[in-house]
């Protein structure tokens, strides 16, 4: 499997769950009416499909690290389309349906102060590695010790914009750079997983999680690490090879799917 295919699997896991979030219940109770419960398990079915993207985004942000000509101008992208995919990042999430709500839009760009979406946490990763790999291109020693510094800065960054996985999203990238053959980063996205999903997300979303006794680790968060993991099968195919090039669609996709999605909610409600 190619990182071209690769990416494709990441962006339609990514697409299902968006289409669950923006669109949301009500939407799909216009589809199937009075039917609550169904409508329910379709869009926690949905969310759970896209339990895979994040972990395949993030390898591959590993991998462009590694193969990049320049690390800085792949950075530069990163933050273009952070910028770019801000406001609509803003407008899909947001509870309004109507497309032509000026004060939503003005939120939107205002939103540019406190940029949470996903290619913010890309960056956000890619930043301590591009340290990391700059040094050992000089042949610094200290080069894990000086970069563990920006690792840990830019995880604060993270969480405190509370972008898309915030400080273990930044993790899981620096990570996986350093263990970047494919056995082990699948390893290193179980481990990941497991922390993140069973351990943190789990007892954070609740506050019962896996150190109560009565109720342990929810269904919910036992589906999410079982598809998180089921990523690595995906990052196991992978054979290392770019195969069908087209380095802008996928950094278009993402605000464009956005807005598609929040143009679709508005003209069906």
């Amino acid at each position: 499997m190619s990182s071209f295919k690769l990416k494709l699997v990441a962006l339609l896991a990514m697409t299902i769950d968006h289409a669950a979030k923006i669109l949301g219940q009500l939407t799909f109770l216009l589809i199937f009416p009075n039917a609550l419960s169904t409508t329910a398990n379709i869009i926690l079915s949905m969310e759970v499909v896209g339990r895979i993207a994040f972990p395949l985004f993030a390898f591959m942000v590993a991998e462009g690290c590694c193969k990049a000509r320049s690390v800085p101008k792949y950075m530069l992208r990163l933050a273009i389309f952070a910028v770019i995919s801000q406001p609509i990042y803003h407008l899909a999430f947001s509870t309004s349906p109507r497309l032509l709500d000026w004060q939503l839009v003005k939120e939107s760009f205002a939103s540019l102060s406190n940029p949470d979406n996903i290619f913010v946490t890309l960056l956000l990763g890619a930043l301590p590695v591009f340290t990391f790999k700059r040094l050992k291109c000089i042949k610094n020693s200290w080069a894990i010790f000086i970069a563990l510094p920006v690792l840990a800065a830019c995880s604060f960054i993270a969480a405190y914009l509370h972008t898309s996985y915030g400080a273990w999203g930044v993790l899981l990238i620096f990570v996986l750079y350093l263990f970047h053959r494919r056995r082990q980063s699948a390893v290193i996205i179980l481990l990941w997983s497991t922390v993140f999903y069973l351990g943190y997300a789990s007892w954070n979303g609740s506050r019962l999680g896996w150190l109560n006794p009565d109720f342990g680790v929810s269904l919910h968060y036992i589906m999410h690490w079982a598809v998180s993991c089921f990523s690595t099968v995906f990052v196991l195919l992978y054979n290392g090879e770019r195969g069908e090039y087209s380095r802008w669609f996928f950094y278009i996709y993402y605000p464009s799917h956005l807005f598609m999605l929040f143009t679709a909610k508005c003209l069906i409600l």
